[in-house]
């Protein structure tokens, strides 16, 4: 017996669609401009963005920090100097 004809197809299965890009929610294709307004001021939403803002401005303190180490220092002054071989990077 073939149960998928038997069963009616459920609204969420009928849906299209989208995953957001900031916090993977499911959004609707079809969602009207209030929604879609209410979705992206949600606080899951604004909170990612605040969260990817914040890693952003971590991950470049963290990058200046190593930076200003002698060792790094050192080594970016060895690399200008004599930079790596071109036939030896794949």
């Amino acid at each position: 017996m073939d149960y998928r004809n038997t069963m009616p197809a459920s609204n969420y299965q009928q849906q299209k669609l989208r995953v957001c890009e900031v916090c993977s929610a499911f959004l609707g294709i079809h969602d009207n401009d209030r929604r879609l307004a209410d979705h992206f001021g949600g606080k899951l939403h604004v909170g990612f963005i605040t969260l990817r803002s914040k890693l952003a401005e971590l991950q470049v303190g963290f990058i200046l920090v190593q930076l200003s180490s002698p060792v790094a220092q050192a080594y970016l002054v060895v690399f200008v100097i004599f930079p790596p071989c071109t036939q030896c990077i794949p």
